[in-house]
């Protein structure tokens, strides 16, 4: 049961067809398969965004062939890596997880979590690279992931100063893991900030002529 969810979720994730709402429309999330990086270091190499973040909540579940896909927000306490520089501290982030196959964390909850953007339409939407093996547990300074599954181990527990050197040793490669440039993203931004604006205004609009 439990690998043909995960085939459910790989299909589906290839495909593009999990949904989003934003502004109240609904909108096609494009992602990757998923990936299975070989070990630790290959996993940081596959990221573009390293965070620590704090469970705030969870804000919807959406349904898929009867795969419940748990969207929570995320509270930014660090940040570790950000290829594209679109992070801030103290922003809040939307995380896109499969309740099925990734245990979804609890209010409260503070993470290391290595992500991808989940949505060329939503660009607060996010998903853990690997699935579990994205995620980890903070405490005392310490990140734990007793659930990491790859060819070369099945737990990683390392120190923050770790963290920081692996990620430093071991940088996100782009020409492998991104399909569009940093100019691009920047432009796509740009765009969606310009799509808000202009939506706002024609609510305005429409309000003071009703």
């Amino acid at each position: 049961m439990r690998r043909n969810l995960y085939l459910v979720v790989m299909i589906f994730l290839f495909l593009g067809f999990v949904t989003a709402q934003f502004l109240d429309n609904i909108q096609v999330v494009e992602a990757d398969l998923v990936e299975s990086p070989s070990d630790f270091e290959e996993l940081a190499t596959m990221t573009p965004i390293v965070i620590n973040g704090e469970m705030i909540g969870i804000s919807e579940i959406i349904e898929f062939d009867d795969v419940k896909f748990v969207q929570s927000e995320i509270l930014v306490l660090e940040i570790y890596r950000d290829v594209n520089e679109r992070i801030e501290v103290g922003n809040k982030i939307v995380l896109s997880q499969t309740e099925e196959l990734e245990k979804i964390p609890n209010t409260g909850d503070e993470m290391v979590l290595f992500l991808k953007n989940n949505s060329e339409e939503n660009l607060n939407l996010y998903r853990c690279v690997g699935l579990y093996n994205g995620k980890f547990e903070m405490k005392k300074d310490m990140i734990k992931n007793n659930n990491f599954k790859s060819s070369k181990s099945s737990k990683v527990e390392l120190s923050k100063k770790d963290l920081n050197l692996i990620l430093d040793s071991n940088p996100y490669n782009e020409k492998l893991y991104s399909k569009k440039t940093k100019e691009e993203l920047i432009q796509e931004d740009k765009e969606h900030e310009e799509k808000i604006k202009n939506d706002l205004n024609y609510q305005e609009f429409i309000e003071k002529n009703n």
